[in-house]
């Protein structure tokens, strides 16, 4: 009898551990799928990103993000037009965000929103996703 409790024991304690294990990568796969949706209507935007945006971004898809994260910082360093950087940043953002590093995160967001305010890029797309970032997750 003992034996057998043991064996239920042990059983639960596996389907716990699995039932944890999913949730987290169902969690974690539906956030990323919705960066990723974001991330695709975003490049659709601006079409003349360069190609080092789009490396980065598949590099997201593929879920490298430390290898994203170095490009995207390398293109935020050069010197890109306006919209290209506000976009890196909130990609950087959102990457940070997923990593819940809340702070550098906003940190991102706050820096896009003022290389569009700095060129006096108003109304564009990528402004609404920043500012809609700066507000926190809406879920």
């Amino acid at each position: 009898m003992q034996e057998r409790s043991g064996r239920i024991e042990k059983g639960l304690i596996w389907k716990m551990k699995n039932f944890e294990k999913m949730t987290k990568r169902f969690v974690v796969g539906s956030v990323m799928a919705a960066l990723v949706s974001i991330g695709v209507g975003q490049v659709g935007m601006a079409q003349d990103f360069p190609e080092q945006v789009r490396m980065a971004d598949s590099k997201v898809l593929l879920e490298r993000y430390d290898e994203a994260e170095k490009i995207y910082k390398k293109i935020a360093a050069s010197n890109q037009a306006p919209v290209v950087t506000a976009y890196v940043h909130y990609k950087l953002g959102m990457l940070y965000r997923n990593r819940d590093e809340d702070q550098r995160a906003t940190a991102e967001y706050e820096k896009g929103l003022a290389v569009l305010a700095e060129a006096g890029v108003k109304d564009h797309q990528i402004g609404k996703y920043l500012a809609q970032a700066m507000a926190g997750p809406q879920w």
